[in-house]
């Protein structure tokens, strides 16, 4: 059976992107752009980066082998929510404190570590493919 990681990963960030361009919507007909740096993370963040590994993960096939991209999937997927609550929270008017701490570091911390963890499957798997 062939690791779908590759896809998994391009449909969250689709799915992201749908929630950032809704985002971005409502603040351009309400005038309200509270939220700017929470749409911003999303973009960035839930559709760029997911979308760029989905397509990594499709060029170099030896780098899905195995448990550790859905390891990454995870860590990714989780940080990216986390961060992008914890930021809508806080452009909220929420106080930075205990709750909100714990996403907006935790959700930072969980990407930092699934980039990480990328970074070591593309060093270590990507020369692997044929013509790499």
């Amino acid at each position: 059976m062939t690791s779908k990681i590759d896809k998994l990963f391009i449909i969250v960030g689709l799915l992201f992107a749908g929630a950032g361009l809704l985002l971005g919507e409502y603040m351009g007909h309400s005038g309200n752009h509270m939220q700017m740096p929470t749409h911003a993370h999303i973009m960035l963040v839930g559709w760029v980066f997911p979308a760029l590994y989905g397509l990594i993960y499709r060029a170099f096939p030896a780098m899905k082998a195995g448990a550790l991209p859905y390891l990454h999937f995870y860590l990714h997927l989780v940080g990216a929510t986390a961060l992008a609550v914890g930021m809508a929270l806080v452009f909220n008017g929420h106080p930075e404190t205990g709750p909100v701490i714990v996403l907006l570091a935790g959700g930072s911390s969980l990407l930092i570590l699934g980039w990480l963890l990328f970074l070591i499957l593309f060093l270590t798997r990507s020369g692997k493919d044929a013509g790499a």
